[in-house]
């Protein structure tokens, strides 16, 4: 039987064995601590190990090995959840450009996925926020839009949703108006339409984010995919949770 399973994961593309690997990166998971797809109930800082073949997209323990990969799931709308660790797996990996698939995997912080979203959408629109501005100097409602979503990240009791809501309208607006302007300088807009849209659920929020920071790349693709996963680098470790391993 198990040389059957072998046979089958090799003539399907997978192998049953992978590569002996100690590796990190980040999975979604629902709020109530299951696996996304399939139901792996998970406690932080214990391991949990699959028995038999690795298939990557639907036998293992999949994550994504950075950041800016998750982000990019999100936005495709990939069925992701509401709650995000940094893990940690081991044994059998299979690696498949910016994500992963072991046979023995465990959670070792979680992120506070809500914040970090916003916090990075945020940040996405404020970077190409200048080329909207040049194009349009006499219109601040992208400005407005970024600078409620960071204040709910400094005060978030005390900003209504409402006033997100209405930010991020005029900066839709602004973007509708932006048809003679250069792209990279609409995109400013719709980053912070999107980064206002971010005070929603953890899950909404990662997804309209992703859509931010896509869109703060349309000038200047290469360039601003490498500023944004430096970004991430950087404002993970704002985010950690207490209540997690060391």
């Amino acid at each position: 039987m198990k040389l059957l399973e072998n046979l089958l994961g090799r003539l399907s593309g997978d192998s049953t064995k992978g590569s002996e690997n100690y590796i990190i990166g980040y999975k979604s998971i629902e709020e109530d601590m299951t696996s996304t797809k399939g139901s792996q109930k998970w406690t932080v800082g214990d391991w949990y190990k699959h028995d038999g073949p690795l298939g990557m997209g639907y036998n293992g323990f999949h994550a994504s090995t950075d950041l800016f990969s998750l982000y990019s799931l999100y936005k495709q709308g990939d069925v992701l959840g509401d709650r995000l660790f940094k893990v940690e797996a081991r044994g059998n990996v299979l690696k498949d450009k910016n994500r992963f698939v072991a046979s023995e995997m465990r959670l070792v912080k979680e992120i506070d996925l809500k914040r970090l979203s916003v916090d990075y959408a945020a940040s996405c629109a404020r970077h190409v926020l200048n080329r909207y501005e040049v194009a349009y100097p006499d219109d601040p409602r992208p400005r407005s839009a970024i600078e409620v979503a960071e204040k709910w990240l400094k005060y978030p009791t005390e900003v209504r949703i409402g006033a997100v809501w209405r930010a991020a309208r005029f900066a839709n607006y602004a973007a509708e108006s932006a048809k003679t302007a250069a792209l990279s300088a609409s995109s400013a807009a719709l980053a912070a339409k999107t980064a206002g849209w971010s005070t929603s659920s953890p899950a909404l929020a990662a997804q309209t984010a992703a859509w931010s920071a896509y869109s703060a790349c349309y000038s200047n693709r290469r360039g601003e995919i490498k500023w944004q996963k430096n970004l991430l680098k950087g404002l993970v470790q704002k985010y950690y949770l207490d209540k997690t391993i060391a």
